[in-house]
């Protein structure tokens, strides 16, 4: 069974894992599990917000579901068309990402290596469902920009469903101190309109609400493909590039509760940067398909000064139903984790 392992986050250019070599061209078809492990960083953040830079760990595997015979599975080495999938995920707490585009390599894994395992579990996302191969077009010559040798792709067209989960972040770790603006002027008037128990008080905290609940997400829609193959037709230990267009609900997106549909664009792209490195890129898209709301900004100044709990008030302010996206790269993990142990870089 070809098994594919895949990452996604860390650097760019910097620390270069080789590729497993490819198959024998007697190998069989790609229709066993198909694995990935990432770790990595990425660029999160909400309409109008501000972004947020997290690490983060990727466990996908996507398993075939041999439940009839098929005279394509051999003809296609695409194995069987019902495939049943799921995904994991970890981020820690937001880190600052300061860092000059020449330091990244270093930087990065010092930055990545200093995390404790409870700091990089700070908040969780799972997905999983079903996939099923609608069909396959012809194979393409590549060249991967001259980074390996002479390679073949062919794109599929899947059907797929998801549903999962969010973890939420507690309150305490989303809390914000700001300073509450002098009352004559008309940040404080527009503050107060708002939230009315900020009257009197020198400091306002915001945090989310304490929910109980996971955010709840399904969707529906199709995933492009793109599978790579050497000459001879063994299939590459580069795993497929990903393209999914789909069309649910997601809490996360609509104030906390399953209303209005949600778009998700999400990609992923194994992007080969030297003969025996490969760099992986993804982004994912929530939109909401209804008509924006615009209101006037309350810029606050943050509390740096010690906090007096005799003169804060603490405000909870519901989830957000703004658009989100998510950027980001990384490596695969247990190559990284080969990698360390072997003392290299």
């Amino acid at each position: 069974m070809g098994h594919t392992l895949r990452i996604s986050a860390l650097a760019a250019g910097f620390v270069l894992f080789p590729c497993a070599a490819p198959a024998s061209p007697q190998a069989p078809p790609h229709s066993g599990e198909e694995v990935r492990t990432v770790a990595g960083l990425d660029q999160a953040a909400a309409s109008g917000a501000s972004p947020a830079f997290k690490f983060f760990l990727d466990f996908y595997i996507s398993r075939p579901l041999p439940l009839y015979r098929s005279q394509t599975v051999e003809a296609t080495g695409l194995g069987p068309r019902l495939r049943w999938w799921g995904n994991i995920r970890l981020a820690s707490a937001p880190r600052q990402a300061n860092i000059p585009i020449r330091g990244l390599s270093p930087e990065l894994a010092t930055q990545a290596a200093s995390l404790k395992l409870n700091e990089l579990a700070q908040s969780g996302e799972f997905l999983t469902g079903p996939e099923y191969r609608l069909t396959e077009f012809d194979t393409f010559l590549h060249n991967f920009n001259n980074h390996s040798d002479q390679a073949f792709s062919k794109v599929s067209l899947h059907l797929i469903a998801g549903f999962g989960a969010i973890g939420q972040t507690s309150p305490k770790d989303s809390i914000q101190f700001f300073k509450v603006p002098p009352e004559s002027t008309p940040l404080y008037n527009r503050l107060v309109s708002r939230h009315p128990a900020v009257a009197g008080h020198q400091t306002v905290g915001f945090s989310l609400d304490d929910r109980d609940r996971f955010l709840r997400q399904f969707f529906v829609g199709f995933r492009l493909r793109t599978h790579y193959f050497d000459s001879a037709g063994a299939p590459l230990s580069r795993p497929p590039a990903n393209l999914d267009i789909t069309l649910g609900q997601n809490e996360a997106n609509s104030g906390g509760r399953l209303a209005g549909a949600v778009f998700r664009l999400e990609a992923f792209y194994p992007l080969p940067i030297s003969q025996n490195g490969v760099l992986y890129l993804f982004g994912m898209a929530n939109l909401r398909p209804s008509r924006a709301t615009s209101t006037d900004p309350l810029l606050l100044e943050l509390q740096n000064e010690p906090i007096r709990h005799n003169s804060t008030v603490f405000v909870t302010i519901p989830q957000s139903s703004r658009d989100s996206y998510r950027i980001g790269f990384g490596v695969d993990l247990l190559r990284l984790i080969s990698a360390s142990v072997g003392g290299k870089r």
